[in-house]
């Protein structure tokens, strides 16, 4: 299920308010295939894709941006996520939303930039995997005013020589948490992780 599927394209889709739902049934989603992809989750909405994959910002050229806010509004799928894959991908979850997706992605591919931002009280993402901010290119998580990421795998900042990562953590209860999973900064390349503020 594309959303900006050609180039030069320009797909919205938004769902909103605590009765709101959409189901994809195994899935994949690309949020800016070729085009500009936008999604937004707001109000106690719901999406879910089962173990469907899921892209933001596929192809050279794209732009693809999710935005996941507000209290009991959540975005659910178990297949591999990917933030940015050879294009331009932004993720934002804030004001109590809630990502849960398997493993993950930020910086994808050569021609990537990826960034995640979690922020705020009771915003949450939960990586059922593997977590790669700066892949192959350039990939940034920013966990900020009390947001949260979870990671259940092992985690790099930085896994290649061509992916540069970095991670903010910054600000009270702003939480990283990787349980008992590897955290590796630089694994291959320039990695940086900065803990600031509580």
């Amino acid at each position: 299920s594309p959303i900006g599927y050609f180039s030069g394209s320009n797909g919205t889709v938004r769902v909103d308010g605590a009765t709101s739902t959409w189901t994809l049934t195994n899935s994949s989603l690309n949020v800016g295939e070729a085009g500009m992809g936008v999604l937004t989750i707001t109000n106690g909405a719901k999406v879910t894709d089962g173990n469907g994959s899921v892209i933001i910002g596929n192809a050279t050229g794209s732009n693809g941006s999710v935005f996941v806010e507000d209290a009991n509004s959540t975005w659910t799928f178990t297949g591999n996520f990917e933030v940015g894959n050879a294009s331009t991908g932004n993720l934002s979850i804030s004001n109590g939303g809630n990502v849960t997706s398997g493993a993950a992605d930020i910086g994808a591919n050569t021609g990537a930039t990826g960034n995640v931002t979690v922020t705020g009280a009771n915003s949450i993402w939960t990586v059922g995997g593997a977590l790669n901010v700066g892949k192959n290119d350039n990939g940034t998580l920013m966990i900020t005013n009390g947001g949260k990421v979870v990671a259940n795998g092992t985690t790099y900042i930085s896994y290649s020589t061509n992916g540069p990562g970095a991670v903010t953590v910054d600000g009270t209860n702003s939480t990283w948490d990787l349980g008992s999973s590897n955290l590796f900064v630089a694994g291959y390349g320039n990695g940086i992780l900065t803990i600031t503020n509580g």
